[in-house]
């Protein structure tokens, strides 16, 4: 997969992982477009991103857009077409997190993280897709998690969420492999963005005992590494080392994951017994 001069679709680009991806993008050369909900945050983004261009002729472009809204989603994929002809590379970047107990997560927010997170996914990915599958030629990157393939204490409402892009990655990659459309799956660790500063605020606990084992990436690296797999036309995409034992040893030993991951909760809960703490 070459990044020069191809048509770069980014949703979530204002902001986070998908900024940094538009950036490193179009210090590459290409044609990036980027999509969020707000306005204000897209315009500066885009104006950042601009910056980092490198040829004279490439393409910058920003839409406000609500991607969980299907017809809303339907009607941009025409217009882009019509600006652009086509697109080279989608990137399911954008979705929203929650972290807190389940009995105190109320159900719309399971619906509007799956809404965005999930349902998102699918709106751009079926409303771009048959231009890609008349070129026979194309690339969908969906950002799953970490937490797309194991479950983490207090993530009810996002874990579901991204399991769904997961699953719904591999099926893409089966059916989409006659039309020599590519597709990765993303399972990017805690990343330090204000979407993460967001979950940690609402987090229990356990959940944030459970997080400190883990070091806190950069957007920058995130993003550098994602294009570097990309570039290879990997499927799984695990953007540092601690997430590939996870995932290989999630895959293979879910039992044994299973057993740490309790030992550690039970182990958090004690500790907040002996302080006090709910």
């Amino acid at each position: 997969m070459k990044i020069e001069n191809q048509n770069i679709v980014i949703t979530g680009g204002s902001s986070g992982i998908g900024k940094e991806i538009a950036i490193q993008c179009a210090e590459k050369g290409a044609n990036v477009i980027i999509l969020a909900r707000r306005k204000e945050l897209l315009d500066s983004a885009l104006i950042e991103i601009k910056k980092h261009g490198i040829k004279s002729d490439q393409q910058f472009a920003s839409y406000s857009l609500d991607i969980s809204d299907d017809k809303a989603v339907e009607k941009w994929a025409r217009d882009y077409i019509k600006e652009f002809g086509h697109v080279d590379l989608l990137i399911n970047n954008a979705g929203i997190a929650f972290c807190d107990h389940i009995e105190k997560t109320d159900i719309d927010v399971f619906k509007k993280v799956m809404s965005i997170d999930y349902f998102g996914v699918i709106n751009m990915t079926k409303h771009l897709l048959p231009y890609m599958i008349q070129r026979k030629s194309g690339y969908i990157v969906n950002v799953s998690s970490i937490l797309g393939f194991m479950g983490v204490f207090g993530y009810s409402a996002y874990c579901p969420a991204k399991f769904a892009v997961s699953a719904f990655s591999e099926v893409l990659r089966y059916e989409m492999d006659k039309y020599n459309i590519k597709v990765s799956v993303v399972f990017p660790p805690d990343v330090d963005t204000p979407q993460n500063d967001y979950c940690s605020s609402t987090a229990p606990q356990v959940t944030k005992d459970l997080s400190s084992i883990g070091k806190l990436m950069t957007p920058q690296t995130i993003a550098r590494r994602i294009i570097r797999a990309i570039e290879k036309e990997k499927f799984i995409i695990n953007p540092n080392f601690m997430g590939k034992v996870i995932y290989f040893i999630n895959r293979w030993a879910p039992s044994l994951v299973s057993r740490v991951s309790l030992s550690a909760i039970r182990k958090s809960e004690s500790k907040m017994r002996v302080n006090g703490g709910v």
